[in-house]
């Protein structure tokens, strides 16, 4: 279905003679308006011309490319970076060229969110305690009620770092997690704004990654494997039931909420989590987003997918589960990406001799290369492997001895993914480039990523938040 564009105006824009054509001043497309030549998809490979006068460009722009002859999209789908660098016209003369472009979003006021009574602080009410983690532009702090004396776990974001569209995604997300009330979800439970940070209070999980608990463990059966499983689906279709795709499920995000053996395991970070309108598996959503390795293919591929990202996520970390391997993996980025989009896995001798059929049969209907015949989270709860009580107890060995060289791996390249941040953030705080697009570039060489812990303090480049008592 064509998108409604009742409210879109039509606008002609003279381009000179040139290789390289001028795009008139904002004010002449309506503010917040840019548009990209209708000839080259947002997303395309090949990098366009420069364009000569960026600085009538805002950094927080909506770009939408749009066909000049019939006024239909040509590049339906909203970006997540900006694209600064636009190939308008290869004319030599010149002439006008039509475009249709979108009324501006709505203004997102942060406070709507964030409103306390009598104007209560955020110092108020908790006293920050140690760093729990940090990102590109937060960081997570344990902090302590002062009153009740409960512990909680601090995102701590920094405002001056924020583009209009991440805090357009901010609010998005905790909009998210407000609605998202489930005994396997984490919880938010405040949010606060204050002059130089955004505090977000949510649950905290004091037993850490459910994934670090089962490499500790000297026991580990395909019934603790259909549990962990079971749990993770049930959690996905209640969110799938309210038409939120997670949209980044790795074992990073499953979390326990205690140190104790029958503590509960819950879904976070829902940050790249997106609210869709409508029910279909085919969502229409289009940025590319997850984390590598457990990307759904119609992601790599560019194509508008849906709910079904977070099945083909869901099996992957199902597999992990059982032999301690994932089933696409290379050292190479673009290979890895290029297994992913064949859809080819394997159940090995002799890591998989000791899985039931039951369970294969299960990953079977989850990593399907097709989006539409992948089972639901509703279905797949329904699955034999799943619904039955008589799942196998036997010791799955060989994944458990796996599954710890995995994790050692994948703690290892977290590690070298924040040097990476922190050498992204470098060169944009250096050349005055996005810190995303520097780091999806993939153009840090090795001599860079080894030598960077030496050549940069991380705690002068990370945000770190105020220290308060």
């Amino acid at each position: 279905m064509a998108p409604d564009r009742s409210q879109w105006k039509r606008v002609n824009v003279v381009v000179p003679a040139g290789p390289l054509g001028l795009i008139v001043s904002k004010s002449s497309l309506g503010d917040g308006h840019v548009v990209v030549d209708g000839f080259r998809p947002v997303g395309s490979s090949g990098k366009p011309g420069a364009l000569e006068n960026q600085g009538e460009i805002g950094p927080n722009s909506l770009l939408l490319g749009v066909n000049e002859h019939d006024f239909t999209d040509a590049t339906a789908s909203w970006t997540f970076e900006k694209i600064r660098d636009i190939l308008v016209s290869t004319s030599n003369a010149e002439r006008t060229v039509r475009f249709l472009v979108p009324p501006p979003p709505p203004t997102v006021q942060f406070e709507q969110i964030a409103a306390h009574e009598n104007n209560q602080r955020f110092v108020d009410v908790y006293t920050l305690g140690k760093e729990l983690g940090a990102g590109t532009f937060s960081v997570v702090r344990e902090a302590t009620h002062k009153t009740t004396g409960e512990r909680f776990a601090i995102k701590c974001i920094k405002r001056a770092q924020l583009t209009a569209d991440d805090l357009q995604a901010l609010v998005a997300e905790v909009k998210i997690l407000r609605e998202m009330q489930h005994p396997h979800i984490v919880k938010l439970y405040d949010v606060f704004q204050e002059e130089n940070y955004f505090f977000l209070v949510t649950e905290f999980m004091a037993g850490g990654e459910l994934f670090e608990r089962i490499v500790k463990k000297n026991f580990y059966t395909e019934r603790e494997a259909r549990d962990l499983v079971k749990v993770l689906l049930e959690t996905i279709a209640f969110c799938h039931d309210a038409n939120v795709v997670h949209r980044d499920l790795k074992p990073e995000n499953l979390l326990l909420s205690s140190a104790e053996d029958d503590a509960d395991i819950k879904l976070a970070d829902f940050g790249f989590a997106k609210k869709t309108a409508i029910q279909t598996r085919d969502a229409g959503l289009s940025t590319a987003c997850g984390t590598p390795g457990y990307v759904a293919p119609e992601i790599l591929m560019s194509e508008p997918y849906g709910k079904e990202v977070d099945i083909w996520s869901c099996g992957v970390i199902t597999y992990i589960l059982l032999c301690g391997y994932p089933p696409f993996h290379h050292d190479n980025q673009n290979v890895l990406f290029r297994l992913i989009k064949a859809g080819r896995y394997e159940f090995d001798s002799p890591y998989w001799d000791d899985v039931s059929a039951e369970a294969k049969d299960l990953i079977s209907k989850m990593l399907i290369l097709a989006p539409a015949e992948r089972w639901s989270a509703r279905q797949l709860l329904d699955h034999p492997w799943i619904a039955a009580d008589a799942v196998k107890d036997v010791q799955l060995t060989t994944a458990l001895q796996e599954l710890r060289k995995f994790n050692a791996r994948r703690k290892f390249r977290a590690a070298v993914s924040t040097v990476k941040a922190t050498i992204s953030l470098t060169k944009a705080l250096t050349l005055g480039s996005s810190p995303r697009s520097i780091m999806d570039s993939n153009d840090e060489t090795l001599e860079e990523t080894q030598s960077a812990p030496a050549a940069v303090n991380v705690s002068d480049i990370l945000p770190s938040a105020p220290s308060v008592s």
